[in-house]
């Protein structure tokens, strides 16, 4: 995604995201509908100390909307650092994809119940599984 002076637009979209409705995340930086959608758009420039402001609102550090924040930058920094990345890609599951859907278009308040939601799911799904075959079942050889 291009750049507008040296803020990069996919930080703000990734910001944008946290939020169901554009009228939400205009709401929680302080500035218009609008403006957000100038800036996406790219008709109107973001300027530095907008940005800072925004990234004040969205708790994170100054600059941070200046830096590529994309799976690719951070994967080459780890590799220049010899260092695996967490951050590899691994594909989803479509399964997977749409709870992803679900959690990004939650409001802030719904989020932590959606995963207290899921984790009860997990466990309680854990718990009703048959125990894992141990090494010696897999090998067929019965124990005495």
């Amino acid at each position: 995604m291009k750049t507008v002076g040296e803020i990069r637009l996919e930080n703000l979209v990734m910001l944008r995201s946290e939020f169901r409705f554009q009228n939400e995340f205009a709401a929680h930086i302080d500035k218009a509908p609008a403006q957000i959608t100038q800036w996406l758009s790219g008709v109107r420039l973001i300027g530095h100390k907008a940005a800072r402001e925004i990234e004040t609102a969205c708790g994170k550090p100054a600059g941070w909307l200046d830096n590529d924040h994309s799976i690719a930058a951070t994967n080459a920094v780890a590799n220049a650092l010899g260092i695996r990345s967490a951050l590899s890609p691994l594909p989803l599951s479509a399964e997977e994809a749409e709870l992803t859907r679900h959690y990004r278009h939650c409001t802030a308040e719904a989020r932590p119940l959606l995963l207290a939601a899921t984790r009860a799911i997990a466990q309680a799904s854990r718990k009703s599984l048959p125990p894992a075959p141990t090494a010696v079942a897999k090998s067929g050889v019965k124990e005495a």
